[in-house]
């Protein structure tokens, strides 16, 4: 039997092995793009000097929180939205999500 007879199948292998090959490396880029995307969002968030005060006062439950500024109180607020719009579409784990930010969730959720 001559060679060319396994030609047809050894072509279909060789393109069926590259397109594996390429929906790995589709599926590592986007996974490296949330992690960028994750690395970019929790700098925001412990970065921001006025972000930094309104995570202090949560995390000693401090009744002062009333005087930050109402613009920064809804940016920080819009940063959560954020998240649960990346939670809700599955680009960020809700384990993540929660591991990242929750402590700061669960005590904005407790003010009033």
């Amino acid at each position: 039997m001559a060679i060319s007879a396994f030609m047809p199948a050894i072509s279909a292998l060789l393109a069926f092995l590259a397109l594996l090959k390429g929906l790995v490396e589709y599926a590592r880029q986007g996974a490296q793009k949330r992690a960028e995307h994750l690395i970019r969002l929790r700098r925001q968030f412990y970065e921001r000097e006025d972000f930094r005060i309104i995570r202090e006062f949560l995390a000693h439950e401090s009744e002062d929180l009333t005087k930050i500024d109402v613009q920064t109180r809804l940016e920080f607020l819009t940063f959560f939205d954020e998240l649960a719009i990346l939670r809700n579409t599955k680009l960020l784990s809700p384990h993540v999500a929660n591991y990242m930010f929750g402590f700061y969730v669960i005590r904005a959720a407790r003010c009033d």
